[in-house]
């Protein structure tokens, strides 16, 4: 009867098969233990070597030592997955390194306050295939070789001791790469992707003289770097910069920056993101900008306020010059530093771009009529936004532009600055996306003023003859 039941039941049979028990850590553990809920190990290393694929590590609640895990084949990618036991509160004392170990998943631990000689987390060469999913700490390092590298949700930063360095990418050496993988020269870190990270108060409130010799950046792309991905995050109380790209250490290619929110900057910066080939070895290549919020709060900053981005990288042959696309900004760079970006060797493509004071390269614009700048991004803007709304109402059931344009007109309504209503004017609004929302910023940025349908209606009214 079993045997018929899993015929009839395969997938769930195969499965059940599939999970093995899980594997036990505490930090009173032994690793001459077998790893069980009744002598559970001490080191995540230990358990590693004894996990099957994809099988479970249960860590007890405590403070664990310094922990480092190396490599050990494993017959199938499955991940070994490491994660608190239900209801436990996981950290560790020390840094954790991962060095040449593939398929694992960390999961909900808490990783050290190292200081200013340390990282939480440091991630060796030629490691690959590995998940960090919720994962808290101060600073993490990625060296070159590594692959396949994500981290899903977390935290860092909290630090401001003098002395202490940044979350980065980058290499072995100083100034380039040393590792070996395989017998091979390490290639450069890639498939490297952030989704939903918090970095976070670095030297915050904190003076450049009490920075001891730190760049407080709260994140660095150092050079050598193929693939990388940062999305859905949010940098915020960077006293420095938010985001330092630069070819210290060699090219910087394929890489994007996609729907993050960048909030409250410190007043003793420049620029809140740096991409830099400025007396540097590595160039760039194929990065990209696009529907970010970028609204540093720093208007009293001593230099400039609202520290705009750079972007001033040169380009790597074969590749595309820096894109800066569909974002939302406090500022534009100012113009002189502008057209220093458009112009040779860069070239970088400022394109579609929203800003709250001035512009930069093609389609810029002003914040639309309508919307004002929150601290969050675009919102509904009175009288403006009842302007627009009863202008879209008005099409949505038919009414020609010149017909809308003369309702307004005589109702006195509120026009844009240094505008009347006409039918010309109408038309431009009514065909404008930005008022369906979603256009410009990271998600939430650029809500809709008007529903979808009322936008579609609009575009059949001045559409029709």
């Amino acid at each position: 009867m079993v045997t018929a039941a899993c015929s009839l039941l395969v997938a769930a049979c195969a499965g059940a098969a599939a999970a093995p028990a899980g594997l036990f850590l505490s930090p009173t553990g032994s690793d001459a233990a077998p790893c069980t809920r009744a002598a559970p190990c001490a080191s995540l290393d230990r358990a590693y070597r004894l996990a099957k694929p994809g099988q479970v590590v249960e860590l007890a609640a405590g403070v664990y030592p310094a922990q480092g895990l190396g490599s050990a084949p494993k017959p199938s990618a499955a991940h070994v997955v490491f994660q608190p036991a239900p209801g436990a509160t996981v950290s560790f004392a020390g840094r954790l390194a991962l060095d040449g170990t593939t398929h694992v998943t960390l999961s909900g631990l808490t990783l050290a306050r190292t200081g200013p000689t340390d990282r939480s987390l440091f991630v060796a060469s030629c490691t690959s295939d590995i998940t960090l999913e919720g994962l808290t700490g101060e600073t993490f390092f990625i060296e070159e070789g590594t692959s396949q590298l994500t981290f899903k949700g977390g935290s860092w930063g909290g630090y401001a001791a003098p002395g202490e360095q940044d979350s980065a990418i980058g290499t072995s050496g100083a100034y380039g790469p040393e590792n070996s993988c395989g017998g091979q020269p390490a290639a450069p870190a890639h498939d490297i992707v952030l989704d939903g990270v918090t970095f976070h108060d670095v030297f915050w409130g904190v003076p450049a003289s009490g920075w001891g010799g730190s760049h407080p950046d709260c994140f660095e792309v150092n050079g050598y770097v193929d693939g990388l991905t940062i999305r859905n995050s949010h940098f915020l109380r960077c006293a420095s910069t938010f985001m330092q790209i630069n070819g210290d250490q060699g090219d910087i290619t394929n890489v994007t920056f996609e729907n993050n929110v960048y909030s409250q900057l410190g007043d003793d910066t420049w620029y809140g993101i740096q991409i830099t080939s400025g007396g540097k070895p590595g160039k760039c290549g194929n990065i990209v900008f696009r529907h970010n919020t970028y609204l540093p709060a720093n208007p009293q900053a001593t230099t400039w306020p609202n520290g705009p981005i750079r972007t001033d990288c040169e380009t790597v042959p074969g590749t595309a010059p820096v894109q800066i696309v569909q974002n939302l900004f406090a500022r534009s760079p100012p113009d002189n530093e502008c057209a220093r970006y458009l112009a040779g060797p860069y070239l970088t493509g400022w394109k579609e771009n929203v800003f709250a004071d001035g512009a930069c390269g093609s389609s810029s614009r002003g914040v639309p009529f309508g919307y004002e700048l929150g601290p969050s991004g675009l919102r509904a803007g009175a009288p403006g936004a009842a302007v627009v709304q009863r202008l879209f109402a008005l099409a949505a059931k038919g009414s020609k532009p010149a017909i809308v344009a003369k309702t307004l007109a005589r109702a006195h309504a509120a026009a844009p600055p240094r505008g009347r209503w006409t039918a010309g004017l109408v038309r431009t609004i009514l065909a404008d996306p930005v008022y369906a929302g979603g256009v410009y910023g990271a998600p939430g940025a650029n809500p809709a003023l008007v529903a979808r349908a009322s936008w579609r209606a609009a575009q059949k009214t001045i559409a029709s003859k």
